[in-house]
């Protein structure tokens, strides 16, 4: 019979405990004001092309992070590639040597706009604009994209990095090859 008694009290001891417990859980953010969960949030990880991603992981250079850069095969007529936004789409008509190029040129915007501060865009439209303008060629190569108003500084900084030898763009030179290996590129002049 005395054991009777005795599992009551187990099983009050028992309860109280566990009262106590979910009290305790509920009362932590009152007895610790300061200390506040912090959520994050994840970014979820782009489907890229497999074919596109080699690709580029043969012409990239650095550390830049890829991950959440849309990398995807398009159909557009009017363009060879294009860069919006996280994402990259190139025209799968494209041969080797001009889907490279192509591919690193859209990859160029990419740095651009998510990679490089402002300060690294003011000097390097600066240097790109100093060459531009002695630069006849480029000024005939680019007049497509002043009659479509899509002239800017990260379409010289694309253009000069995958079409120019060295010799166009001494001022530059270095900062193309932070983040592309030009020598994978067939440059067109």
């Amino acid at each position: 019979m005395w054991y009777k008694y005795d599992m009551k009290i187990i099983l009050s001891i028992i309860l109280t405990l566990l009262a106590l417990s979910n009290a305790l859980i509920f009362a932590i953010p009152y007895l610790f004001p300061y200390v506040q969960p912090t959520v994050q949030y994840v970014k979820p990880v782009i489907s890229q092309e497999k074919q596109l991603y080699d690709l580029l992981s043969t012409i990239r250079t650095g550390d830049v992070n890829i991950e959440y850069l849309k990398l995807s095969f398009g159909n557009n007529e009017n363009t060879r590639g294009h860069y919006n936004d996280h994402s990259i789409t190139i025209s799968k008509d494209l041969g080797v040597d001009d889907s490279r190029r192509t591919l690193a040129h859209e990859y160029l915007h990419f740095v651009w706009f998510e990679v490089m501060t402002e300060v690294d865009r003011t000097r390097l439209g600066n240097a790109l604009n100093a060459a531009y303008a002695k630069d006849p060629d480029m000024q005939i190569r680019m007049d497509i994209y002043i009659q479509n108003g899509i002239f800017n500084d990260s379409e010289l900084f694309s253009i000069y990095c995958t079409e120019s030898t060295d010799s166009y763009m001494l001022a530059i030179v270095q900062d193309c090859n932070k983040y592309i290996d030009r020598s994978k590129i067939v440059l067109t002049r």
